[in-house]
This record gives C-alpha cells, structure tokens and sequence, in this order.
C-alpha cells in the first residue's frame, strides 16, 4: 500500500512538472513556432465569445486599487483588446507561417467586432477606454454609476490609434478626420498643458485626451503610440508630428525614463514598460532625432535588466533590447512556467486621477494610493511572451 502511494504521489509530481516544463520543451528547441501556435489557442480560447459582463471579441482584464492589490474587480475596457490586437498584427507581418498568421488574423477579427460599442456617440472615428453605448464609468463600482454621465472619460489617443494600428482597410478620409482631431486636440490649440515640467510646456505636441473636457496631458508611452501609428501610413509628417518627436527627444536626453517615468508617463508609469515603448517606435522606424540615444537605451535597459526581479519585465526588456538591435540567440531564460503570467506583480497600465490636476499637486496626488489603479489582463501577457519568442524566432533563422 506504501508504495502504491508513493508511486501515485511520485506519478503527480511527475504530471505537474511535465505541465510546467511542456511549453519550456517546446519554446527551447531550435523552432519556436510550435511554442507560438500553442499560446495563440490558448488566446483565441481567451477572447470573450458570451458574457453578461465583458463585451463579445474582448479580452477580461482586471483592475486593483492602490490600496489593496490583492482585490481585483472584472473591467470592461477596450484597452488591452487593442494591445492584443496590435501585437498580434506585428508578429503575422513577421512570421511566415500559414497557422500563426491564420490564427493572428482570426483573433484579430474577432477583436473588431466589439468596437463599435467604444466608439464616439456620434459615429467619428475615436475611441474609449470604457464603453460609450452604453456609458460605462469603472465597470462594477456601484457607488460611481450615478455619476457616469457627468464625468464620462473623454475618448483618448492611446486606445484610438491602438485600435487602428491593426486594422487593414481605413480610408484616407477617415484617416484625415482622425488626424484633424488629433490635431485640435494638442498642446497649444486651444490649451497649454500645466502638468509637466515648465521646459516642456511651449511644446506642441499631442495630447492624450480628445476633446476639451479634461487638461492637456503629454504621456510618454502615448506619444509613441501615436507616432508608431502616425509612421505606419503618413509620408509627410505634420508639425505636431515634430513636435511630438522633439518632445520624446528631450525627456530621452534627460532620462526622464529613469528619474520621473510616473510623472512622464502617468499612464503607465514604470521605466521598463516607458522603454519597451520607445524601444518599439524605434526598432520598426528609423528617427534621425532618436538615433543619437540608441546606445543610452541600450545600456539602461541592460541594467533595468539586472535590477529586476519580475519575469515578465524582463521578457519585455529583452524584447525591447531586440527592437534596439541587439542579438539573443536563444532565450535568456531556460524556463518559464506559464502561472507566472497570472501573477499580480506585472502591471502595464495604470489609471490615476493625479493626470486631472496641475503642477504641484499632481505629482503629490500620485502618493496617494487609494488614487490608483493598476489594469492587468492575463491575455495580453501571454501576448508579450508571444512577442518575444516570435522576435527570437526571427533571430534563429536569420
């Protein structure tokens, strides 16, 4: 009897670990794509097919307060369905692989079904990080909803162009419009923003938000966003476009991405994920601006690197390293267990009323936890795992 069971304890150790190491198997090999087909069914098993709560084609994330990240309530947003979307676009464009680029386009399609009920009330092409029909204001607060009407967020820059940049047939005209708005909407049309350091200030560039209901807003990982988008059709850019440029140029020069990444960036707020973003406008597009800092990039990603103890920075941070044109021929890591990617210690997204307010209070706001909120979506972790092997997989057979 004694050995029975310890055969059958020893047959579950076995099973759990052979769970844990089967995509480690397959990731290591001298191909990644089977490793790739795997974590895209698994995606595609994620997108919301039937829910009462979350729409149809998204993917559920959650969100935490500040001051108690072990509650998460279930968010309805648009956000990550478009991070998902566009990451998933990138590597079909790079993998030549009939079931990857099949199923990247599938999940894709499947995503745009659910945009209509983002999108602007009155039919222009911009979008929402909530649903606008019908108005949603923190999905599940019960004490808010009264309020969702009167303090509705504006559409925003970052999941507008997130939505377009893996969308294949915009017209031109749709395209102008959306461009038209961006463009009433920056720094010095109508508003000067008056919550960023005073050197920044007189510079044109886009803001976050559409509209004129909330403040002018510069975000870093925003503004590369919009120019990846900008870049992906445009030949001429405009003089926001250049401003917009000149803008990231000095808060890179200064290592803004270091010293102040919550007040640069106070939607995403972390130095890994601000070099992630920048590493990614320049690693599809070469800016002459930029290209004096690709080295400076370089280094203090590597140190980032040394400094982290959370796994999935460290996957987008070699990612980013790649972007930059640095070689990684095999995995930095010998295995990863796919439990870590429902971890809460990886945030990439955080909401924080601090961005309301000006210069003093809006960097002594953001000290005050129970002001943020930290987004995460288990899907678009597995997205950026995806990311990452599809970028190595290009390394192998280059």
């Amino acid at each position: 009897m004694k050995n029975n069971g310890l055969k059958t304890f020893c047959k579950k150790i076995c099973l759990g670990t052979m769970s844990i190491l089967f995509f480690s198997i397959y990731t290591f090999g001298q191909n990644n794509i089977a490793a790739m087909r795997k974590l895209l069914h698994e995606l595609q098993a994620d997108q919301v097919t039937s829910d009462s709560f979350f729409q149809k084609g998204t993917f559920k994330s959650f969100r935490f307060n500040g001051n108690n990240r072990t509650i998460s309530k279930p968010d309805n947003n648009i956000f990550f369905t478009g991070l998902i979307g566009f990451t998933l676009k990138d590597i079909a464009d790079r993998i030549q692989d009939d079931s990857v680029q099949f199923l990247c386009h599938q999940i894709m399609q499947n995503a745009t079904i659910s945009y209509p009920k983002f999108q602007h009330i009155s039919g222009r092409p911009t979008y929402n990080f909530w649903r606008t029909n019908p108005v949603e204001l923190f999905p599940g607060a019960k004490a808010i909803q009264p309020l969702k009407h009167i303090n509705s967020l504006p559409d925003d820059l970052d999941d507008t162009v997130l939505y377009f940049l893996f969308q294949n047939n915009v017209s031109d005209s749709t395209r102008k419009i959306l461009e038209k708005l961006m463009v009433a909407s920056a720094n010095k049309s109508k508003k000067t923003i008056k919550n960023t350091f005073k050197k920044y200030k007189q510079i044109p560039a886009y803001s976050t938000w559409f509209g004129y209901r909330m403040p002018v807003d510069f975000d870093f990982c925003v503004l590369t966003n919009v120019l990846y988008y900008r870049f992906s059709y445009v030949q001429n850019l405009n003089s926001t476009d250049s401003a917009t440029i000149y803008l990231l140029e000095r808060m890179i020069a200064d290592k803004e991405y270091l010293h102040h990444p919550t007040y640069i960036s106070p939607h995403y707020g972390r130095s890994p994920i601000l070099l992630y973003h920048i590493a990614r406008l320049m690693g599809k597009y070469n800016i002459p601006q930029l290209e004096p800092y690709r080295k400076q990039l370089i280094e203090d990603l590597q140190a980032q690197i040394k400094q982290s103890n959370i796994e999935l920075d460290q996957i987008i941070m070699h990612t980013a390293l790649i972007w930059l044109g640095e070689k990684e021929d095999r995995p930095f890591f010998k295995s990863f267990n796919l439990n870590n990617l429902q971890k809460t210690d990886f945030t990439f997204f955080v909401g924080c009323m601090n961005t309301y307010f000006t210069n003093p209070f809006k960097a002594i706001l953001y000290t005050i936890p129970s002001l943020r909120f930290y987004f995460q979506c288990p899907a678009y972790n597995k997205a950026l795992l995806l990311q990452y092997l599809s970028l190595i997989n290009v390394n192998q057979t280059n």
